[in-house]
Parts: C-alpha cells; sequence; structure tokens
C-alpha cells in the first residue's frame, strides 16, 4: 500500500472542535511535516478569533507552542479532499453524519486512513457501512485519547494536559497486515508516543464496555 512519500507532507483532517479536536488543531499545526486542516461547524468562530500566530497550545510545564491550520471550514469538500489522514473527534451520536458528510468527496486515487479518537461504541461498524465500498479507506481507532485537552478558546487557545506513555491502535478486522502497518506508520508520524497494534477491534470495543458497564437493575449505585 502506497503512503505519503517523506518528502511529502502529510494532509490531516479534523472533524470537530470540542476539547479533542481543537487541542490536535492547534498542536498539529506546530509540526512542519503535517497540513492541518480542521472541519467544524463553529469555523466562522474560530476564523474570527484566529489571530497571526494561530493556536497557542499550553503545556503541561506552562510554556506554549503557536500552531495555525492550513484550512477551517464548515464544507466537508475542502476538508476532506486532498486528506490522508482523518480524524474524527466528534460525539458518538454525530460520527454516522460526519462520516456521510465526508464520503462524496474522500479522494478515490490514493489511501485514507479514517479513524476515531477514541474508537469505541462500535465505530469500526459504522464506518464500514459508510465507507466499506471505498477498497483505499483503512478504518482505524485509538483506544484513548493520546492527551489530555481543556479550555478550548475558540481561535485562540488550548491547554494540553498529560500525554499517554503508549497508546493502542486498531483497524477494522478487514484490513490485511500490510494495511494495518500503513495505518501504524502514519500515526506514528502524528503522535510521538508509541504506538502497540491490537489484534482486534473488537478489544477497543470490549475494553470500553468493561470500564463503562452499567450497574445491574436493582444494584446499589456506587459514587
Amino acid at each position: 500500500m502506497n503512503t505519503p512519500r517523506q518528502n511529502q507532507k502529510l494532509n490531516v483532517t479534523i472533524i470537530g472542535a470540542g476539547n479533542t479536536g481543537y487541542l490536535y488543531a492547534g498542536l498539529f499545526s506546530t509540526y512542519t511535516h503535517i497540513n492541518t486542516t480542521l472541519l467544524t461547524r463553529k469555523a466562522a468562530a474560530v476564523n474570527e478569533g484566529l489571530g497571526a500566530k494561530g493556536i497557542r497550545v499550553q503545556l503541561p510545564d506552562g510554556t506554549g507552542l503557536y500552531g495555525k491550520p492550513a484550512l477551517v471550514t464548515n464544507l466537508a469538500e475542502e476538508a476532506v479532499k486532498n486528506a490522508d489522514v482523518v480524524i474524527l473527534t466528534v460525539p458518538v451520536h454525530v460520527r454516522g453524519k460526519a462520516l456521510e458528510d465526508i464520503e462524496p468527496y474522500l479522494p478515490r486515487n490514493k489511501p485514507v486512513f479514517v479513524g476515531a479518537i477514541p474508537g469505541f461504541s462500535g465505530f469500526d461498524l459504522m464506518a464500514d457501512d459508510i465507507l466499506g465500498h471505498l477498497p483505499n479507506v483503512v478504518i482505524w481507532g485509538l483506544k484513548d485519547v493520546p492527551y489530555m485537552a481543556y479550555a478550548p478558546v475558540p481561535g485562540v487557545s488550548s491547554v494540553l494536559g498529560g500525554p499517554k506513555e503508549t497508546l493502542f491502535l486498531a483497524t477494522h478486522d478487514k484490513h490485511t497486515s500490510e494495511e494495518q502497518q500503513a495505518v501504524l506508520g502514519v500515526l506514528s508520524a502524528i503522535f510521538p508516543a508509541p504506538i502497540e497494534l491490537m489484534s482486534s477491534y473488537l478489544s477497543i470495543t470490549l475494553t470500553h464496555l468493561v470500564i463503562h458497564k452499567s450497574p445491574e437493575p436493582g444494584a446499589p449505585l456506587k459514587i
């Protein structure tokens, strides 16, 4: 599977400008090897707040980095027409709509790695239902968010909390080992933490179900 060459910038589209998505928009924009696009319904507010330096990302030690996305838009076609990687950070209940919005505009002539962070709640099956007819799309998810993120101010700043020491990646179970390694290589160019490949996407789904299992009816609520 062909992936972006080392001398080419990686086109990364982030969908959603909540805590996680907004942090990524600022942080990834500080990386010289990434072209960052933010797709959000808040595009007007973000663009209005953007200064010449871009978004200030406050690091855990109190210092800051500035990154300005190449594009902030509310138009799906503009956001994904050149994408190599698409990262959904929107809530679970709007993921399906987000995937439907981008499907007509995803590139057909190169691999496109479409994933969710975090990747729980059956994202692999949902994405395959909507994008599975596209042979060049590789579906993936991370078990956890790579960074804690909070206090976003549209167009101005975001705060990065502690990063995870290790990230856990899974792809849709239909994908080949070559496709899995391609995703691993691309995400390793985005996230500095070591990334471990899980044997099945079900590992993400089951982990989330165990952690967030609801109490049995009539059971005492533990707070």
